[in-house]
């Protein structure tokens, strides 16, 4: 990926999911252990925490699923299999790469949006910012050469020039204002906290903080709470090479942490419900990539299952809305979903009666459901019905898109593969992809609409 990244709201709907947190969600690192982002709330330049989590009542508690309803629909997994199959293949070939955030990505969303309209859909795009850190070379020497860096998660941004300061480890009794201030302090990895380091050089008046490696090579970090001034990391070889530039006479360096905006956009499909009542189910899958992937698990697949529920689900009548939703930057922090689900004002979060997240479904010998037990209870009902290998999952099924819905109390399922091998690499090739598992996911997806539709009318 480009770098690291954060969101940022943009108004308006126009016509318009490493390995085990799936697609590049990991949580935040320990103090002294990847990964970078950004610091909250700082400046962007423009270019071309999750809230606490609200309990919801009311329409979700459906009583627990006991058959099968709505005889009539072929729930075949042969004859899904040759629709969805057919979509991945087309997918992949068409649009792949689809690096978040970027034109790749853009081709995607516009690939997608007249498929749905080939449907009879009328797709709408919701647009967002992502923004990027751009300081994999802060720091720049007398003569022009840049350092490879990462910035710390919450630095601070800006550009500051500044002579170099060598503070060791930046203990209290190795940091005094008179040797700091107005100067970058170059700082060595160790025995105290990244956020204690940056803070202490920070109030002695520091413009800027390079930490450098205790151990050969590069590290990532984070701090606590947003720092006032720059802060990057450095290999330890690059540490020793300023501290040797340092003994032979004053060295002043310029620390660059800046930011820069790119476009994302979520695709949202409306099935409009008989009842009227504001009650909405979501099916959602992102449709980005890792750079460089092809993508075809993850997240063709499910690209490809809720493309072949829409064409099913097309002419049918159901006692809610069916809101289909393909989102956008979800392998750099599942920002798609969190741009959406952040701006859901409560009346509308209470009326989602479920969301169901596919992702990555297409490899491994079965199909995996966990989230919430009534949407996990109806899934493997189906599956059982019809079949179809699936159980249920435990813990750690957690960095794909539902979990933005899941943080604010919304009752949301995880639809996914067993094996995520091969996944978030450009060895996420069409030929380790299975054609049934798609197929069988979009029957049970299929089941999970028409279980919850018969409970509801």
């Amino acid at each position: 990926m480009r770098g690291q990244f954060r969101r940022k709201a943009a108004s308006g709907v126009v016509s318009f999911f490493a390995l085990l947190m799936l697609a590049c969600n990991a949580p935040a690192a320990p103090v002294s252990s990847p990964a970078a982002t950004v610091a909250p709330g700082a400046a962007p330049a423009t270019s071309t925490k999750p809230p606490a989590t609200v309990a919801v009542a009311g329409p979700t508690d459906v009583p627990t699923v006991t058959a099968v309803p709505t005889p009539g629909r072929d729930y075949s997994v042969d004859r899904l299999t040759e629709r969805a199959w057919g979509f991945v293949q087309r997918f992949t070939d068409d649009v792949s790469p689809r690096e978040s955030a970027t034109e790749e990505e853009l081709a995607a969303a516009n690939y997608l949006v007249r498929e749905l309209e080939s449907l009879g859909y009328e797709p709408a795009i919701e647009p967002f910012d992502v923004a990027e850190l751009s300081g994999d070379e802060a720091v720049r020497l007398p003569d022009g050469e840049r350092l490879d860096t990462n910035p710390l998660r919450f630095t601070g941004v800006g550009a500051v020039d500044g002579v170099l300061v060598n503070v060791g480890l930046a203990k209290a009794e190795e940091v005094t204002g008179e040797e700091v201030s107005g100067k970058v302090a170059l700082i060595r990895r160790g025995e105290i906290t990244f956020e204690e380091k940056v803070t202490r050089v920070a109030e002695a008046g520091a413009v800027a903080a390079i930490i450098y490696n205790n151990r050969g090579g590069l590290f990532s970090g984070r701090l606590e709470d947003d720092a006032d001034i720059p802060a990057v990391a450095l290999s330890a070889e690059d540490g020793e090479r300023l501290l040797g530039l340092m003994a032979e006479g004053e060295l002043a360096v310029t620390v660059a942490v800046e930011m820069d905006t790119y476009n994302s956009r979520n695709i949202i499909a409306e099935l409009p419900g008989t009842s009227g009542d504001g009650r909405t189910l979501i099916i959602g899958a992102h449709y980005d990539t890792t750079p460089g992937s092809q993508g075809a698990n993850d997240n063709a697949t499910g690209v490809a299952t809720l493309m072949t529920a829409a064409e099913e689900l097309a002419d049918s009548e159901l006692p809610f809305d069916l809101r289909l939703m393909l989102f956008g930057a979800e392998e750099i922090g599942l920002l798609g979903s969190e741009h959406y689900a952040d701006g859901l004002p409560l009346e509308e979060r209470v009326s989602i009666i479920g969301m169901v997240n596919i992702d990555s479904v297409g490899s491994g010998g079965g199909l995996v459901a966990t989230g919430d037990a009534r949407l996990t209870d109806r899934a493997l009902t189906h599956a059982e019905a019809h079949g179809i290998e699936a159980r249920e999952g435990g813990g750690g099924w957690g960095g794909s898109d539902h979990a933005s819905f899941q943080q604010r109390g919304v009752p949301a399922l995880f639809l996914v593969g067993e094996d995520l091998s091969r996944i978030n690499s450009p060895r996420d090739t069409i030929e380790f992809v299975e054609p049934e598992l798609v197929g069988a996911t979009a029957s049970v997806v299929l089941g999970i609409v028409d279980q919850l539709a018969g409970e509801l009318e």
